[in-house]
């Protein structure tokens, strides 16, 4: 009987070797907590439990939380933290009910740091302090959707921005930046948050300047801080005072010719006027003359106050500049009487169509002074 028994001690004690053996080899089968992703579009994190029954979290690792039993297409349980603040690094502990070795995540606090502002002279933004951040977004004030960019000024989604600063600059408006999450894959990979958000002012370009042409003079109103297109905008050149307009027309008969103010170091280059420039009428050939009375007599059937002509006397031994010499002007077919002491004999009397200002409000096309005929005063 005394044998007996010792049989059965000795077979519940291997029992309770194996049983306790076995349970051991199930607790060494269950790895440490892993956590395999950070999403911060939707705020949560992915856990593996890596053979655990049940994954603990704490803030602190004094009190511990059962993670409620939500679970990822691939099985890995669903965390929200939502609850935690974005201003500052956030640690949650985490453990198994086999494994209980603790992994720590420290999910990172949102840049605030990002500084932003618009360069006015090149038309971009000039960013600072975007940590690691490869790429920015950006929407209007008024907008909902966000537009991923690179940081490379060189990249075409860059340039495609730029461009749409520029649409944007016709009446200003306000943007929003920030750089855009960065989901993380672990512990060791944290990812990025959103970070704050800048507005900037995109202010509207300065209004284009007044520029006109000087139907006597022949030159338009630029200055030194002006510059001038003829290719449509593609290429500019500084303008220089009072340009002839044979000059802005780079010998050309006529021309379209795009001026702006000027960009500078602290403003961009200005809204753009747009001036055509016709060519010149020939010489009018409907003007006769003749002599009465000692004076020499002028007589254009055509001149009225919509179409008036005008003449210019030089006299023997002056010179003659378009440009410079007084103009008279003749509005009427009624004949216009020039005395020998304005006209004597010898001198030469240039009559040409006077040119007629711009006036887009009343329709009215800029029109050069035609080219001029000569006549010589003989008696």
């Amino acid at each position: 009987m005394k044998k007996v028994f010792i049989i059965c001690m000795v077979a519940v004690i291997m029992s309770l070797f194996f049983l306790a053996g076995g349970n051991k080899v199930k607790a060494e089968g269950a790895g440490e907590i892993e956590v395999t992703k950070i999403d911060y579009s939707n705020l949560t994190v992915c856990i593996d439990t890596a053979g655990n029954n049940i994954c603990y979290y704490s803030k602190d690792k004094n009190k511990w939380y059962e993670l409620e039993y939500i679970r990822a297409a691939g099985g890995d349980l669903i965390m929200d933290i939502s609850w935690t603040n974005a201003n500052a690094d956030t640690k949650i502990y985490f453990k198994g009910d086999k494994n209980e070795k603790v992994v720590t995540l420290t999910l990172p606090k949102k840049n605030a740091a990002l500084k932003c502002k618009f360069d006015s002279a090149d038309g971009s933004l000039e960013f600072d302090e975007t940590e690691d951040a490869t790429q920015f977004q950006w929407k209007k004030s008024t907008d909902t959707v966000w537009t991923t960019v690179s940081l490379n000024e060189s990249s075409a989604s860059f340039k495609n921005f730029v461009n749409s600063l520029e649409s944007l600059r016709f009446k200003g408006a306000k943007i929003i930046v920030r750089t855009p999450y960065q989901n993380g894959t672990g512990i060791l990979d944290t990812g990025a948050r959103v970070s704050k958000e800048i507005t900037v002012m995109i202010p509207k370009r300065a209004n284009a300047p007044s520029v006109s042409v000087n139907l006597t003079k022949l030159t338009v109103n630029t200055n030194d801080t002006l510059e001038y297109s003829l290719d449509g905008g593609l290429t500019w050149t500084d303008c220089e005072k009072n340009m002839a307009v044979s000059d802005i027309l780079g010998g050309r008969a006529s021309g379209t010719v795009k001026i702006r103010k000027a960009a500078t170091e602290k403003a961009g280059y200005s809204k753009t006027a747009t001036l055509v420039i016709p060519e010149r009428a020939a010489a009018p050939a409907g003007v006769s003359h003749y002599t009465e009375n000692k004076m020499t007599v002028l007589q254009i059937n055509e001149a009225s106050v919509q179409d008036p002509y005008e003449y210019a006397v030089i006299k023997p031994g002056y010179s003659f500049d378009e440009t410079t010499s007084p103009w008279r002007g003749i509005s009427s077919s009624k004949p216009v009487k020039i005395n020998k002491t304005t006209a004597p004999a010898g001198s030469i009397i240039c009559v040409r169509k006077k040119g007629k200002t711009a006036n887009a409000a009343k329709g009215i096309a800029l029109t050069l002074p035609s080219k001029y005929t000569q006549i010589v005063v003989t008696e």
